[in-house]
């Protein structure tokens, strides 16, 4: 599923620094991922958008290209938080089905595919880059940009209490099971609040939820760079 984003010499041309110096703090590498419950009533408009497409191409007389193949494990998303003890890092992946481009007076045999993008933002020294890398490869950089401050509301963290594991990961979570790492672990925070790392999402019945975490272990420099998820 995933795309060929750029050559490798580009990407590491991107990079602003080289490899961070040691640890201060306690170091983290956790990834969740935002899957739907039900692939088919996930792509109900597509399949919808696509028997249209196949009845039009009929009446052509027009040959039509399959339903893509849709892998059981298919994530709408998944998100790389990581932090060295110097530098953070969170690098996302979405992924979404769109339709493949053709001429605009042609049907292009009702083709679909599943796309990727990446938006990678490396926070370090009070700045935060942006780096987005689009479906078709294109590497947009953005400038450094300096970060907002605000208070970190500990009170967030107040509101997770009860225990649970979830892949093996430990987790804290509120009374409407909106659950959190567990702070006693690490805490991992994205500006002022703790990140979210489980919970449902009403729209199209997705699940957040963690897929692994390691804290206190030498963190990959390859993350903190402008290159394609792993």
């Amino acid at each position: 599923m995933a795309l060929a984003l750029a050559p490798a010499l580009l990407l590491a041309a991107c990079n602003n620094g080289v490899a961070a110096p040691p640890a201060k703090e306690k170091s983290y590498v956790l990834v969740t991922q935002i899957r739907p419950e039900s692939l088919d009533k996930f792509f109900g408009v597509e399949r919808g958008v696509y028997k249209l497409c196949v009845a039009a191409a009929e009446l052509l007389h027009e040959a039509v290209k399959p339903f893509p193949t849709i892998p059981p494990d298919f994530v709408e998303s998944r998100v790389t938080y990581a932090n060295d003890g110097q530098r953070d890092v969170k690098r996302e992946v979405t992924y979404w089905m769109d339709e493949v481009p053709g001429a605009s007076d042609k049907l292009n045999g009702c083709a679909l595919r599943i796309f990727s993008r990446q938006d990678i933002y490396v926070t370090s020294g009070g700045q935060v880059q942006h780096t987005n890398i689009d479906h078709d490869g294109t590497v947009t950089i953005g400038e450094p940009q300096r970060v907002m401050t605000e208070p970190f509301r500990t009170a967030l963290v107040a509101l997770h209490t009860r225990p649970k594991v979830i892949n093996g990961v430990q987790l804290k979570c509120s009374d409407t099971d909106t659950c959190i790492v567990d702070p006693a672990l690490v805490l991992v925070r994205e500006e002022y609040r703790p990140v979210y790392v489980s919970k449902r999402l009403g729209v199209k019945s997705l699940v957040l939820e963690p897929v692994s975490l390691v804290v206190g272990k030498p963190v990959d420099p390859a993350l903190f760079l402008a290159g394609p998820a792993k």
